[in-house]
């Protein structure tokens, strides 16, 4: 599937629904997504392992705050790559 189809679903799809609602598949592929667009964000990892690890200690607030965090920067991550599409020289 093109970047772009993929990119354009996940930035509908977060932008729709609230970020601490989305689950822990959906924060795997924005990320997924987001090491796709290029412009990975270097924490986001660090952050996923972290929400996985509060789900499986079942402290559920802790994996929706990671999550969150993951969320905003996949999101982040997607807005960066779009924006670097149109990036130029400004004369």
């Amino acid at each position: 599937m093109n970047l772009k189809h993929i990119a354009s679903g996940l930035i509908l799809a977060i932008a729709t629904s609230n970020a601490s609602s989305a689950t822990l598949e959906e924060a795997k592929a924005a990320v997924e997504a987001a090491r796709q667009s290029g412009f990975y964000w270097l924490h986001t990892d660090k952050l996923l392992e972290n929400a996985q690890q509060a789900q499986i200690n079942k402290d559920t607030d802790k994996m929706n705050e990671f999550i969150e965090q993951v969320m905003t920067q996949a999101t982040g991550a997607l807005a960066q790559a779009e924006a670097a599409k149109t990036v130029g020289p400004t004369f």
